[in-house]
């Protein structure tokens, strides 16, 4: 896809050209213009997917260039740049098709949210999704909620979804406790708008930092049971789990508001552990975490201890516990963030206060408590906090002889593997070590860092298969890891005074 960014002055230009995250949206080309009739030009030349346009510029303004794009060029989606915050200006962007309306300076979250929404809708447009026939409501929507909540601004929503003259319903879909990497939100929002759009007319939007889906729906008979047909039928075509928390049905835009936090809270009660989707339609209360004066101790004693072992087994004393309790909601998910990073910040500072050394930067970790279905899974749980630990627990001065056993074993790896690529950093995630910690322990245990000692090891079997076989250089070098016969050369020769042709000669081996 192409993306084609229009303003009279480059600098902004060069801004959104730096900001965006051009490719994780789906665009490898970024055309750029400063002459809005030229930008027609362009645009009819090269369709691109995104139009980012300054509302005022000199001949021609954004507004009239949507006009513009409508035309010759239907299926391109425009973000609007302005320096004025002015409602009027911004409805009518939206009526004309606009995606977003952002104020200068601009952000780097503002900018990828508009230009992924706008790569959504129109991979969906080129589709024919049933997203295209509501996506001037959906952008409406989300203009309404998040800015000018005006008498005007509903009647042009009202325009766009008739069904707004009923009572309605929000939903809140909550996605905050996915994997963030493997869960696109913006296209999540766009999949899920157009089916219900399709289903029984919906609209959707983004809210919040973490990603709640709001979506409103048209007051009907048997909403709830609707509604968990779609989230079943969205976990079976998707392997994703999802669950909806419903409001009451209200009657005035006023009301929305209240709605929002009912749904919102609604959706907080689900059980993390419930393997398959719910529509939440009714508040309940939930019982409190028991564990935590329990829990605390005990990752106290793993992390200080350091054993391998023992910090295993505080881990999945940790997931057990979630998996035994009466209740697990997203409630109960922002107090285990609490008391973990609490734990965590404790964790580190007694490390420092222990050791001889400047304060060791804590490694950032976020306690997902699901798979990438969705689903609680205490294993994957475990092993996650299990490699957290074991990072946290590297920080404290150990038994040198649990240090002496571990570098052995990196030791004896290293011998055994050492025509494959191996690095620091390699060896370090497949040992479960920091990098600095791994360099640090291995040079006091053998007097020499990793990557010498890697080196060594290839070169002495280097010199080996010089003095026993008749294989070339090139083929050498492959054979002890060395993937460029010239850096296997410049190595070899510093390491022995020779180069590998004149070693062989020297000690006698097959010419």
């Amino acid at each position: 896809m192409k993306a084609l960014i229009v303003d009279d002055e480059p600098p902004v230009i060069a801004v959104a050209r730096l900001l965006v995250e051009w490719e994780k949206h789906g665009i490898d080309t970024v055309l750029t213009c400063t002459d809005p009739q030229k930008a027609l030009e362009m645009i009819a030349a090269e369709r691109p997917a995104v139009i980012l346009s300054d509302i005022r510029m000199p001949g021609l303004d954004g507004l009239t260039l949507i006009e513009r794009v409508a035309s010759i060029s239907p299926k391109s989606r425009t973000i609007l740049l302005s320096a004025y915050s002015d409602f009027s200006y911004a409805r009518r962007a939206v009526q004309l098709g606009c995606v977003d309306y952002l104020l200068k300076p601009l952000t780097e979250e503002g900018l990828n949210d508009a230009v992924a929404k706008a790569a959504a809708q129109y991979r969906q447009l080129c589709a024919q999704s049933p997203l295209s026939a509501s996506v001037q409501a959906q952008n409406l929507f989300s203009l309404y909620l998040n800015s000018n909540r005006s008498a005007q601004s509903f009647a042009d929503l009202q325009a766009a979804a008739p069904f707004l003259t009923q009572s309605v319903c929000f939903g809140i879909v909550c996605t905050w406790y996915l994997p963030v990497q493997s869960v696109d939100l913006n296209r999540l929002s766009n999949k899920i708008h157009a089916e219900l759009f399709a289903r029984h007319t919906g609209v959707a939007a983004l809210l919040g930092a973490r990603g709640d889906i709001a979506v409103l729906l048209a007051q009907k008979p048997e909403l709830e049971k609707s509604c968990e047909e779609y989230l079943a039928a969205f976990a079976d075509q998707n392997g994703l789990c999802l669950h909806m928390g419903l409001s009451d049905a209200v009657q005035k835009p006023e009301q929305w508001e209240t709605a929002l936090l009912q749904a919102r809270d609604r959706a907080a009660s689900f059980d993390l552990r419930q393997s398959s989707p719910q529509v939440h339609a009714h508040s309940r209360s939930v019982s409190p975490l028991p564990f935590y004066e329990l829990l605390d101790p005990q990752l106290d004693a793993a992390v200080q201890n350091g054993s391998p072992a023992r910090v295993k087994a505080a881990a999945e004393q940790f997931a057990k516990l979630l998996q035994d309790c009466s209740d697990l909601t997203l409630r109960h998910l922002d107090n285990l963030r609490s008391f973990y990073s609490t734990f965590r910040m404790r964790a580190a500072r007694q490390a420092d206060r222990r050791q001889d050394c400047p304060p060791h930067l804590l490694p950032p970790f976020n306690l997902c408590v699901s798979g990438t279905n969705g689903h609680f899974c205490a294993e994957i749980f475990a092993q996650e906090v299990e490699k957290d630990l074991l990072l946290l627990a590297q920080m404290y001065p150990h038994d040198e002889s649990a240090s002496a056993d571990l570098m052995l074993q990196i030791r004896q790896y290293i011998e055994q593997h050492y025509e494959s690529t191996i690095s620091l950093d390699a060896l370090a995630h497949q040992f479960s070590l920091s990098p600095s910690y791994l360099s640090r322990s291995f040079k006091r245990a053998y007097g020499e860092g990793v990557v010498d000692f890697i080196t060594r090891v290839r070169i002495e079997k280097s010199i080996e298969l010089l003095c026993v076989s008749d294989l070339k250089q090139n083929e050498i070098a492959q054979r002890v890891g060395f993937s460029d016969p010239k850096y296997f050369y410049r190595v070899f020769k510093r390491a022995t005074g020779s180069s590998p042709a004149m070693y062989r000669l020297k000690k006698g081996g097959p010419q």
